[in-house]
């Protein structure tokens, strides 16, 4: 048998575990509650989710018809104004090509009338210059005769040049530069001569005229007739005319230089020259300068020092007249008288 101190421990024993058993259980419903409370927001959380993906989907679906929808437009106007592009573009090709084919058929017809207008014009133009060819290759000979009457002037103290401008059997007058003259020796004034055919002479002086740098010798030829040049109008000359120059530069020989007329009426110190690139060095002065016809139009005077192709001929109407006055009055001071001859 129990004792009543046991009986109490046991009743207060059972007592806590009612107790404890309608906590539990308590708590339990609580639970359960509380998980249906969650499930219930759950599902309607779930399906408010449903609800918005659906109206997401349909809004998203809507723009994407819509950019479609622009797409497909924009796609049609494109094509449109490409095509629009296009034949713009070839209406335009088809027109300048058919400008073109029109002007190219106006030029070539414009052509043809030129050609046939100026057919006999290019014939004759032809026909000159063949011409032009055919006197250029005889230009040799007309030197090679010119160069009979050039000679070399040798004074002892330095050389230049001469052509004999009057001939006849047994004496010849040769023209030269005065200072070519002016070199000889005062108390001699010996001059040689000698001809292109290296024949020498002993040379007496007619002549000379500082003023235009003229000089005039004479030559004792026995038994012989020299060539002599005869003197053209140098007022004819114009600018662009082909000369030759003909000397003995540097004492090397007799030589020919070709070239034109550069100017005319060009002075220096007040006395009139003419102008040419016609190459001239020291010995040349006192040569001839010589046209297309081997006539005289200058005597080779000086050359311009540092200016290349400058060079001065004294004109021979100048030239002719001083020297048949320094012939007729056979003095060394004829320059005054001369004066007039400008």
């Amino acid at each position: 048998m129990l004792s009543s101190n046991q009986k109490e421990a046991v009743l207060f024993v059972a007592m806590l575990i009612v107790v404890l058993s309608a906590a539990l259980g308590y708590h339990g419903l609580r639970l359960d509650g509380l998980e249906d409370t969650y499930a219930q927001q759950i599902d309607q959380v779930r399906s408010e989710v449903v609800k918005n993906n659906q109206v997401l989907a349909y809004e998203l679906q809507k723009v994407q018809e819509e950019l479609k929808a622009k797409n497909r437009a924009l796609e049609t106007e494109i094509r449109e104004n490409t095509k629009r592009l296009e034949t713009g573009v070839t209406g335009r090709l088809t027109y300048l090509e058919a400008r073109q084919q029109e002007t190219l058929g106006d030029i070539t017809k414009q052509l043809q009338s030129i050609q046939k207008l100026n057919g006999e014009k290019i014939t004759l133009l032809e026909d000159e210059l063949q011409s032009i060819n055919v006197k250029t290759e005889n230009y040799a000979p007309i030197i090679q005769k010119a160069l009979l009457s050039v000679v070399t002037i040798d004074t002892l103290r330095g050389k230049g040049s001469g052509f004999v401008v009057k001939s006849e059997l047994g004496k010849a007058f040769v023209a030269t530069s005065n200072h070519v003259i002016e070199q000889a020796p005062d108390e001699t004034k010996v001059v040689m001569v000698r001809t292109n055919l290296q024949k020498k002479y002993e040379a007496q002086v007619v002549g000379m005229n500082s003023v235009y740098d003229i000089a005039l010798v004479v030559i004792e030829t026995p038994g012989e007739r020299l060539s002599a040049l005869s003197f053209g109008d140098s007022n004819t000359m114009k600018v662009g005319d082909t000369v030759f120059a003909l000397g003995n530069p540097g004492g090397f020989g007799v030589s020919v230089t070709e070239g034109i007329i550069s100017a005319t009426n060009r002075f220096v110190n007040g006395v009139p020259f003419l102008q040419t690139d016609s190459t001239i060095n020291q010995g040349s002065s006192g040569g001839p300068l010589i046209n297309k016809q081997g006539q005289v139009i200058g005597v080779n005077s000086l050359k311009i020092a540092g200016l290349e192709g400058v060079n001065l001929a004294t004109p021979s109407k100048l030239v002719e007249k001083i020297v048949s006055d320094l012939e007729n009055k056979r003095g060394y001071f004829a320059d005054m008288d001369n004066q007039e001859g400008k």
